[in-house]
Order: structure tokens, then sequence, then C-alpha cells
């Protein structure tokens, strides 16, 4: 089933993140993670996530001045724990702006 896609306004400061773990489930560090966030077909841009705790990556994406419309992101690491996950979020069309 899939998962349901989060709404946000223009304007608002997105939290994406992304937990890594070794085979037995434990949290572990990839040797890099890169994150990367695009809107509709448009190109990809590049981010430098944050380690937050053992396996746990986020950012903060701001989506000030950011155009309506689903935005896809993908966090993978690489190295000594290699994975990747993908999720999107979608941005309103404001009422006012």
């Amino acid at each position: 089933m899939p998962s349901a896609v989060n709404t946000y306004n223009i304007g608002d400061l997105v939290l994406l993140s992304a937990a890594f773990s070794d085979h037995d489930g434990n949290p572990a560090d990839p040797d890099t993670v890169s994150l990367k966030v695009r809107r509709g077909k448009e190109a990809a841009s590049d981010f430098t996530p944050t380690r937050d705790a053992p396996g746990q990556y986020s950012y903060r994406y701001s989506l000030a001045g950011a155009s309506p419309g689903v935005y896809s992101y993908r966090f993978a690491g690489v190295g000594t724990v290699q994975a990747a996950g993908e999720r999107q979020f979608q941005v309103a069309k404001s009422l006012v702006l």
C-alpha cells in the first residue's frame, strides 16, 4: 500500500530524514550520505544532510519561494552501509501569494 504524501505550504521548512542500519538492524553510518531533491521533472539539486545520531540523518529543506507541485527526494548511503530510499511531498498552491 503506498504511503501518504505530506502536503506543505510555500514558506514552510520541511524536515527530510533517513535512517540507516546494518544487516542486524542496528543503527549504522554509511561512509558517505547524499541527498538529492527534485521538483517534477526539473534537474535534481544536491544537499549535504546532517548526522543527528548513529544511522540518523536529516536536512531542513526550505520552501521559501518554492513553486507548487510534487517534490521527490532521495537519501543514499555508500561504503560500510549501502542503502537508498526515496519519498515525495507536495507543495500546495497558495490562496494568497
